[in-house]
């Protein structure tokens, strides 16, 4: 038998838990068994605060919270779990080690590798990075098969040891609009402004300081830092269920880093192998999208026409510009087409189906 389990989480004005969030209810969808894991903890800035008997009293609750939804799994079923689960530092490989004597087979759905994604960074100590990685790798390990995110995630996992057909690809994450039909298609338009949408914290998207003068932005999301700028149109934040419904523009912008020139730092070089879920987003939402020649993602949005692929954010006005309509509204038909597989669940229902 086929289960999954969902974790409970607190709802921000962040994307983060939108992604997960969306997997649940597509696995539901699909008739698959769910087993809550209750457990809930405020996780903010304060949370370094509290003392070690705090931390350890946490820890040892939400490992028993996982220690019985695990029992709840028969022997010999398959459950699939998003991963990184919510709370870390937690020994959950202890416990899916346990399962698997069981027989139980553990899928991954993978949403982050913080050995990639944490390897370099310097904000971040580094007994805590290892702890981050051993644990990580013995989890990956464990696991019966992953879904990872596309094919050079596959090949990044495979040049590490894992076996070829232990990893199913996703291609990209699906994004689920409630209430899609009120969706506008007139805020979709050529001689829109470019939009940008989640995180604005100069720390993960210093270009913003940089985005080029010829080209009209409107920006969404939390952290931003206002620049008189006549070009730049900051918009708000939004919850993750009103933010389709808000933007407003002619194509989206997939970018990380600190320069305009080339997507660089721990966040750009993550590009190379990851889903930026701000790409399904726009999507979803009928806007094509304009990403980096170099990242994971340039190859799905190339192969399905739905958007372009540019080397820096200086080469965005020249192509907007010699784009005609003709071809703005054939990359809109194509993005129709994505929008929708995007909204059904398409991409999560076909990794799932290869499970064995």
């Amino acid at each position: 038998m086929l289960c999954f389990i969902r974790e409970a989480q607190n709802g921000k004005n962040v994307a983060g838990p939108k992604a997960r969030n969306d997997a649940y209810d597509v696995l539901k969808d699909m008739g698959i068994q769910e087993i809550e894991l209750p457990v809930v903890l405020e996780m903010d800035e304060k949370s370094e605060k509290r003392s070690a008997m705090q931390k350890i009293r946490d820890n040892l609750k939400i490992r028993a919270a996982w220690k019985q939804a695990l029992s709840e799994v028969r022997d010999g079923d398959t459950v699939i779990v998003q991963f990184p689960v919510l709370r870390h530092p937690l020994k959950v490989s202890e416990l899916f080690e346990k399962a698997r004597k069981r027989q139980v087979k553990v899928v991954l759905l993978i949403h982050d590798l913080d050995a990639f994604r944490y390897f370099k960074a310097d904000d971040i100590k580094s007994w805590k990075k290892k702890e981050l990685i051993a644990e990580e790798t013995r989890i990956l390990k464990l696991s019966s098969q992953m879904i990872v995110h596309n094919r050079f995630m596959h090949d990044r996992l495979v040049n590490m040891g894992y076996a070829s057909g232990k990893l199913i690809n996703l291609n990209i994450f699906d994004y689920l609009i409630p209430g899609s039909e009120k969706l506008d298609p007139g805020k979709v338009r050529k001689d829109g402004p470019v939009v940008i949408a989640g995180s604005l914290n100069p720390v993960k998207v210093g270009y913003i300081s940089e985005l080029p003068d010829d080209c009209e932005f409107n920006l969404y999301g939390i952290g931003y830092q206002e620049q008189n700028r006549p070009n730049i149109h900051y918009q708000g934040s939004f919850r993750p269920d009103e933010i389709p419904f808000a933007l407003s523009g002619s194509f989206g912008l997939v970018w990380d880093g600190s320069s305009k020139d080339t997507c660089s730092g721990i966040y750009g070089e993550y590009l190379r192998i990851n889903n930026p879920h701000k790409t399904s987003l726009y999507l979803a939402t009928g806007l094509p999208v304009i990403v980096w020649k170099e990242a994971a993602i340039a190859e799905f949005v190339e192969k399905h026409h739905c958007g372009i692929a540019v080397e820096s954010l200086d080469d965005i006005a020249p192509a907007l510009d010699a784009m005609t309509e003709e071809e703005y509204r054939d990359l809109l038909e194509h993005v129709k087409e994505v929008s929708g597989q995007l909204r059904s669940g398409y991409y999560t229902r076909a990794a799932v189906g290869q499970i064995r």
